[in-house]
């Protein structure tokens, strides 16, 4: 005999499986929940890392990223130039305590007053451009050489060589004021000129003094 149970008029296998069915969508929810959730997490705290670390190397980076590219051309300018003004106010330093003609110890005064203050501009504009100016400052042979004379014979091989060095000096500075890549360096250059004119010419003079 076929027995079926009612629930109030409802017959109870239905019931049963309409529960069993629910059970069923539940715990399938449940373990989709427990499998997505771990790699979920990781995943989410593996791109918070990686931003965080993103982030600190683009701060990192932020005081390169700040210097201007410069070129293999300027770069070479400058130190060039640095290395020539400290070598001249070197040199000029001798003439103060070497030298026996009145002109030249004041001419020596001027170069130092006017490199010094070149020099200044100079470092200025190397660190802007992330040019390093160590090690420069070293003697050459003129130092060696002009250190060991006094008297006239200083005087005439100084004036030489300030009227040579004056020369190629003009030379650099003016290819520097016409072909810099970067403006400030050709600005400094041009700037400059004038005043290593001006030296050439002063020490020009002194030169046909000695000879006369």
């Amino acid at each position: 005999m076929n027995l079926k149970l009612y629930f109030h008029g409802v017959p109870r296998t239905s019931i049963v499986a309409g529960l069993l069915a629910t059970l069923v969508s539940a715990v399938a929810a449940f373990g989709a929940d427990q499998v997505s959730t771990p790699s979920t997490v990781p995943r989410d705290r593996h791109d918070m890392v990686t931003s965080q670390d993103t982030k600190l190397n683009e701060v990192g980076k932020q005081p390169n990223m700040a210097v201007p590219n410069i070129s293999h051309g300027d770069r070479t300018f400058i130190e060039k130039a640095m290395r020539g003004g400290l070598l001249e106010i070197k040199i000029a330093q001798l003439a103060l305590s070497n030298a026996s003609d009145e002109s030249i110890k004041k001419y020596a005064q001027q170069l130092i007053d006017d490199h010094t203050a070149a020099n200044k501009e100079l470092s200025d504009l190397a660190a802007r451009k992330g040019v390093s100016l160590v090690d420069l400052d070293r003697d050459d042979r003129h130092v060696k050489s002009l250190s060991k004379k006094s008297g006239a014979d200083f005087d005439q091989t100084y004036v030489d060589y300030a009227v040579h060095e004056h020369k190629e000096d003009i030379d650099m500075f003016e290819k520097a004021s016409r072909k810099a890549d970067d403006p400030d360096v050709a600005a400094f250059a041009a700037k400059n000129l004038a005043v290593l004119h001006q030296h050439e010419q002063m020490a020009l003079d002194i030169q046909k003094t000695l000879k006369h």
